[in-house]
C-alpha cells in the first residue's frame, strides 16, 4: 500500500427508509506510519430527494490513489440519525433510526475499479464494449440500444464484451446500455448516448 500506482476501490448500497433524513456513509482514511491520516475517501450519505422519497437503496461508488507513505487503511461505517425539529436538525452518530448499508466492498488494484463502457461507430455499426474492472469478475454483458421506438439487444458473455448494432429501425438519438453481471456486486448499469452511424 505504499506508492500512489495503487488504487483503492469503495463502493456499496445505501439507503434509507422514505422521507427520513438519517443517511449512512462509509470512509476510508490512509493512515500512515504514525497512524497520521493522509487521505480519505467516502460514499454517502444518500438524500431524501437522491432516493425520490422512497425506501430504497442506491449503489454508490469511488475511489482515489493510495498517497505514497500509507501503512493501514480505517474503514468505517456511521449511521446519521436526526433527531430534533425539523428547523433545528441534530445529528447522533451510531443511532442509524432509518439508515442501512449493504454489499460494502473495499479493496486495492492497479486498475480501474469500476466496469466502463465505450461506444464507437465502425462501418455504419455502432459498436458497444464493456471493459471490465480489475476486481470484479464479469459473467455476462447485455447490451441494449434504444433508438426512437425501437430497442435491439444482444448478450455476450465473453471477454472482449462486445455488441454489434446495425442502424436499421434506430431513429434520432441512440441511448445505448450496458447491464453488467457482476459475479460479488450484483449488476451494473452502464449507459451512454450517441448519434447514429
Amino acid at each position: 500500500m505504499t506508492g500512489p500506482r495503487h488504487v483503492t476501490c469503495l463502493s456499496g448500497y445505501l439507503g434509507a427508509v422514505g422521507t427520513y433524513g438519517d443517511g449512512a456513509f462509509v470512509s476510508v482514511e490512509f493512515l500512515g506510519a504514525d497512524e497520521s491520516t493522509l487521505g480519505q475517501l467516502r460514499i454517502g450519505p444518500l438524500t431524501p430527494l437522491q432516493r425520490n422519497n422512497k425506501t430504497i437503496a442506491l449503489r454508490r461508488a469511488a475511489e482515489r490513489a493510495v498517497p505514497a507513505n500509507t501503512r493501514q487503511l480505517k474503514v468505517m461505517l456511521v449511521m446519521e440519525h436526526w433527531t430534533g425539529a425539523l428547523n433545528k436538525p441534530s445529528v447522533r452518530q451510531g443511532a442509524g433510526g432509518s439508515a442501512f448499508a449493504d454489499n460494502l466492498s473495499v479493496g486495492l488494484t492497479k486498475g480501474a475499479c469500476e466496469a466502463t463502457l465505450a461506444v464507437k461507430c465502425v462501418k455504419k455499426a455502432l459498436v458497444a464494449t464493456v471493459t471490465p474492472s480489475t476486481v470484479q469478475k464479469v459473467q455476462r454483458v447485455r447490451f441494449a440500444v434504444k433508438g426512437g421506438k425501437r430497442t435491439k439487444q444482444i448478450q455476450d458473455a465473453r471477454a472482449p464484451y462486445t455488441g454489434r448494432f446495425t442502424m436499421d429501425g434506430l431513429t434520432g438519438t441512440l441511448t445505448v446500455t450496458a447491464s453488467v453481471s457482476q459475479k460479488d456486486s450484483g449488476t451494473l448499469v452502464l449507459t451512454k448516448k450517441s448519434k447514429r452511424c
